[in-house]
């Protein structure tokens, strides 16, 4: 009878465990995929601004979400997780803060090519004709980083320049009024080999000795 009753307990601990079990891996298994979507979507966003370091950043973010999931799965297991999740709320948040200042020293070279590309959609549309250093020709689009400009070079062959678009806005509006659009004769300048004005010298107005030698 004692045999008996010890296999119905057994039997009811596992009837109990069994579904926390099977929500502890479903948890893992779906949250494991949706980790690696987020991963997926982060290192995509940060190639589009060029950041080097998109595949490490995606995998940290899909690593500390798996770890997270872990730990919730342990808990719905019924064990105590107190200490475990304690001590990863330490490691994130001291991760989160290396994180913070990297990005803040590492990448003011993106973040200024960002807010320039805001300032140069403003001012520039498809097709317009500027002057960029020595090169003339038409703006086409501007990205997270770079501005698109199709020029002609010296041999009459159309090509595409990719500028820096802080670059491009030292070279093209500084300067300009602010919040409105260059003029042509501010963006496109003189044409190199182009006529001159020619040059009127005014006449000084005669010195009196002049006078008194007319007159004489």
């Amino acid at each position: 009878l004692l045999e008996f009753i010890s296999l119905v307990d057994f039997l009811d601990a596992i009837l109990h465990f069994l579904p926390r079990a099977i929500s502890a891996a479903l948890l893992v298994l779906l949250g494991g995929l949706g980790a690696r979507f987020l991963a997926a979507t982060v290192a995509a966003l940060a190639r589009s601004v060029n950041i080097a370091y998109s595949r490490l950043l995606a995998a940290l973010v899909e690593y500390v979400l798996l770890a997270f999931l872990v730990i919730i799965a342990i808990s719905l297991l019924g064990i105590d997780t107190t200490v475990l999740t304690t001590s990863f709320t330490i490691l994130l948040a001291a991760l989160g803060l290396a994180i913070a200042l990297s990005f803040g020293f590492g990448s003011q070279e993106a973040a200024r090519n960002i807010i320039a590309g805001y300032y140069i959609r403003r001012h520039f549309s498809p097709a317009q004709e500027l002057r960029f250093g020595e090169y003339e020709g038409r703006f086409q689009a501007t990205s997270g980083m770079y501005t698109t400009v199709e020029i002609t070079d010296e041999r009459g062959q159309t090509r595409l320049l990719s500028i820096p678009n802080t670059v491009f806005l030292r070279q093209i509006i500084m300067g300009g009024p602010a919040g409105s659009a260059p003029s042509s004769a501010e963006v496109t300048g003189p044409r190199v080999g182009g006529p001159s004005s020619p040059s009127t010298a005014e006449t000084p107005p005669p010195s009196p000795s002049d006078a008194d030698e007319a007159s004489e």
